[in-house]
């Protein structure tokens, strides 16, 4: 699971009670991400934060040192609650319903290509493979661990399939790739590595046309 707080996500919520505003920082578009800790804040006027009780229907809430997150392991709604404390008692003072979405699955890529035609003298100075979230704001590291290489060139095969351990190419694969020419396809599978969350997983094969 990934602990690493997500700065760049907060709330924006104002309630009005009885002349009191009470805040919450926020600039995404009140959308939590499943599986993380989602960084919230808050602000209360004339009440200090331990005054205030923050809970959830839908994942929990946590405090360390004066800095909430907000975790939920399903995709859905979710209601953050306001509370405080009268008298022993808790009181509700505002609550506000928002969306928990799944961090999309990464995509793997070589140089600019996510697939597709690929220019042969860009591809020959690759040295990696990697899985990118695309059109995401937050960098996270989704690591390959193997992955096979095919090169084919007309109806038959022209390099031996190759395997590699890690997302840097082995000398093996340079000196393939080295030696491929327009017209070649170059098929990346068999990629294995972990998503966002940590979990081992399969990656879809990356088929590349050279020109």
């Amino acid at each position: 699971m990934i602990t690493t707080f997500l700065t760049s996500i907060f709330l924006l919520l104002t309630i009005f009670l009885n002349a009191q505003e009470i805040s919450v920082a926020n600039d995404k578009m009140n959308i939590f991400f499943k599986g993380i800790d989602n960084p919230i804040s808050f602000v209360a006027e004339g009440l200090s934060n331990k005054s205030l009780i923050i809970r959830s229907n839908n994942g929990t809430v946590s405090n360390q040192y004066g800095y909430y997150t907000f975790r939920s392991d399903s995709v859905g709604k979710a209601e953050i609650i306001i509370y405080k404390k009268i008298q022993g008692r808790l009181k509700e003072i505002g609550r506000r319903a928002f969306r928990v979405k799944a961090i999309p699955e990464p995509i793997t890529k070589v140089g600019p290509s996510a697939g597709g035609h690929i220019v042969t003298a860009v591809l020959k100075a690759q040295q990696y493979i990697r899985a990118d979230i695309e059109n995401f704001d937050i960098d996270f590291r989704t690591p390959i661990d193997s992955f096979t290489i095919c090169i084919t060139r007309g109806d038959s095969c022209f390099y031996k399939e190759l395997e590699n351990f890690g997302n840097k190419f082995n000398d093996d694969i340079v000196k393939a790739l080295s030696q491929i020419q327009k017209g070649d396809t170059v098929i990346f599978k068999n990629i294995f590595g972990k998503n966002v969350y940590g979990e081992s997983k399969e990656f879809n094969p990356l088929v590349l046309f050279c020109y």
